[in-house]
């Protein structure tokens, strides 16, 4: 039998242990468990290099479920993808008694090819897309376009005339730029599967990347590239030079992780 998306009940504790992590307590109010389970959750960062290689002895190829993306967060500062990094922000959230649901997006390179989180908190519906360090949960539009500063960029979210998706743009400065499309029906488990499936087939899963937000700087890492971003400026180093190699020490994961870097080609 595969494994499930959903923990058993013998792997509650991990879920336990991130919550303790977060310091979320069931008798919080709603929005306050909310802020402190993705705000937690923000420090495992959106990386393949678990996904190419495969970590703890299994190789690519293989699916990380929330059990071992908390495990693995814990044991060596991993993350994961898109899809496995949703399906555990489901399995805390749901924990906890949130209502969260998995969506697909349809980006550039095809259509179910990026996934998030659907909230409902009173009778609002929210996003929050751990694998583009989206944390706090936006508003999604019944009609027209609501704007979200963040610490890089601004977030656009256009409702379509039919209500049934949302597209996402990033604004910087006087640069506008399409990102995705969210479509809003919480997806059914299969479709989800199959769409975690089919990403292991997608070209960037050849080049290793890696990206998080870190003392007020977005740390992106591309192939043998890592990119700064911090107060408006951007610059990149090499990660073999001195300052790469510092950036990587800093990042509080685990050599193990880390070593993919020189393993792989770039892209």
């Amino acid at each position: 039998m595969r494994e499930k998306t959903l923990l058993t009940p013998p792997h509650i504790p991990i879920i336990q242990k991130f919550l303790a992590f977060a310091h979320a307590d069931i008798l919080l109010p709603q929005r306050e468990i909310i802020k402190r389970v993705c705000r937690a959750f923000s420090r495992l960062p959106y990386e393949n290099l678990t996904k190419i290689s495969g970590s703890d002895g299994v190789g690519a190829g293989h699916k990380r479920y929330p059990e071992r993306v908390l495990n693995d967060f814990f044991t060596y500062g991993s993350g994961g993808t898109c899809f496995s990094l949703t399906a555990t922000l489901i399995e805390l959230l749901s924990a906890m008694n949130i209502p969260a649901y998995p969506i697909l997006a349809d980006r550039h390179y095809g259509p179910n090819t990026h996934c998030a989180v659907l909230l409902t908190i009173d009778t609002d519906f929210y996003l929050v897309d751990p694998g583009y360090l989206i944390f706090q949960p936006i508003l999604i539009p019944i009609a027209g376009s609501v704007r979200y500063p963040g610490l890089f960029n601004t977030v656009e979210l256009t409702a379509s005339e039919d209500g049934k998706e949302v597209a996402l743009h990033t604004i910087l400065n006087n640069d506008r730029r399409y990102r995705m499309s969210y479509k809003l029906a919480p997806v059914e488990s299969e479709k989800f599967e199959k769409a975690w499936e089919d990403s292991f087939l997608f070209e960037m899963m050849s080049y290793p990347v890696l990206t998080l937000v870190s003392d007020n700087k977005q740390i992106y890492l591309q192939g043998d590239t890592i990119k700064i971003r911090a107060d408006g400026k951007q610059r990149k180093e090499k990660i073999t030079s001195d300052e790469g190699q510092k950036i990587l020490s800093s990042l509080e994961i685990s050599d193990s992780i880390l070593k993919t870097l020189y393993n792989r080609g770039t892209p």
